[in-house]
């Protein structure tokens, strides 16, 4: 046991001073970036600006409203007035089932209902004038109750031998065939309300606290549409997800042109809110290393590197939170090869955003 924990302790040494030896090779020193000839590079002076916070993510898109239309009552479809695939209104009648069974009870019930209506009346009368017994009359009232009942119930049946669209909306694959004897609960097609859509997508956890409902997004496919569709968010994850440390999030958007579709993916840009006295410096200006995240900057002829903390990007800028200062002249150009200390040249300097 302690051989090998020597053996591992070998190894673990070996491999440090390996490290160590490249980064001290790769780091250069003071005298090297003063020999090296001066860097022709342009400048940005940043200035304090309000700063508008967005956030992006990936989010799917999933419909406003989602039923499978099913029948109700059990029969022979006669015929199916859609293929699959077309828009459809609410009301619009999509199956047409043999109706004539329903006719028959609705027509059986219905003269049981009047007979025992007309028996009601008389009874009723002969109440007034206490010439009938109470206890039979209370029997027929409850009767004549119980086939009300069915008489609506056999209309309702009736009607249901047309199956209507609930809503509008694009309705799915045709799953029926005219012939084919349905039961209740048989599927006839998908609907879907295309007309909105809501929008899921998650944001790291950290953005929780600038999060309110009602906050704008932006929704934009490429690949689909040449303009972007905004929206509202009117759900918020109440915690943060502890396995991926992302906020959960739904938001409604306006589809009234349909060229967006339930399942497809889309980017999304999250408003924050704005942030006041804020220093923004071009992305590709940031130089990322495994100790974080730097800046050049102009001084007396000098790169001088600078780590900073950064805050969210939008529209190829990025929020410096920390480790600039107002005024300040910030390499944008020319600072990929560039070395801490090492002598420039500012060919020109851009306007300050």
């Amino acid at each position: 046991m302690r051989k090998n924990i020597l053996v591992l302790l070998g190894v673990v040494t070996i491999i440090s001073l390996m490290i160590f030896s490249y980064w001290k090779m790769k780091t250069p020193t003071i005298q090297e970036a003063y020999e090296r000839p001066a860097a022709i590079v342009k400048t940005l002076t940043i200035k304090p600006r309000i700063w508008a916070q967005w956030v992006a993510a990936i989010g799917s898109l999933s419909a406003h409203r989602h039923l499978e239309i099913q029948a109700g009552v059990a029969g022979k479809v006669d015929y199916v007035r859609f293929e699959g695939g077309e828009h459809v209104k609410k009301g619009d009648i999509l199956v047409q089932m043999d109706p004539r069974d329903a006719k028959a009870d609705l027509k059986s019930v219905k003269a049981s209902l009047e007979q025992t209506r007309q028996t009601f009346n008389r009874q009723k009368q002969l109440m007034a004038k206490h010439m009938f017994a109470p206890e039979q009359f209370d029997q027929t009232k409850a009767k004549l109750m119980q086939q009300e009942s069915a008489y609506e119930q056999a209309k309702i049946a009736l009607q249901r031998k047309n199956i209507e669209a609930p809503f509008s909306g694009v309705l799915g694959q045709r799953k029926i065939e005219v012939g084919e004897h349905l039961q209740p609960g048989t599927p006839i097609a998908e609907l879907y309300q295309v007309s909105s859509l809501y929008v899921d997508y998650s944001v790291p956890g950290k953005y929780l606290p600038e999060l309110n409902l009602g906050q704008k997004i932006t929704v934009e496919v490429p690949d689909v549409m040449r303009r972007e569709i905004t929206g509202k968010v009117n759900y918020i994850a109440p915690a943060v997800d502890m396995k991926t440390n992302t906020v959960t999030i739904r938001a409604y958007i306006n589809n009234k042109d349909n060229k967006l579709r339930p399942g497809q993916f889309v980017k999304v840009d999250q408003y924050l809110g704005e942030v006041k006295n804020a220093l923004v410096v071009p992305v590709d200006c940031v130089v990322k290393e495994l100790t974080g995240a730097y800046v050049f900057v102009a001084k007396n002829g000098s790169a001088i590197k600078k780590k900073v903390d950064l805050g969210t990007s939008f529209d190829h800028m990025v929020h410096v939170l920390s480790g600039l200062q107002p005024g300040e002249a910030v390499i944008v150009e020319g600072e990929d090869d560039l070395m801490d200390g090492q002598l420039i040249s500012i060919q020109r300097e851009n306007k300050g955003k």
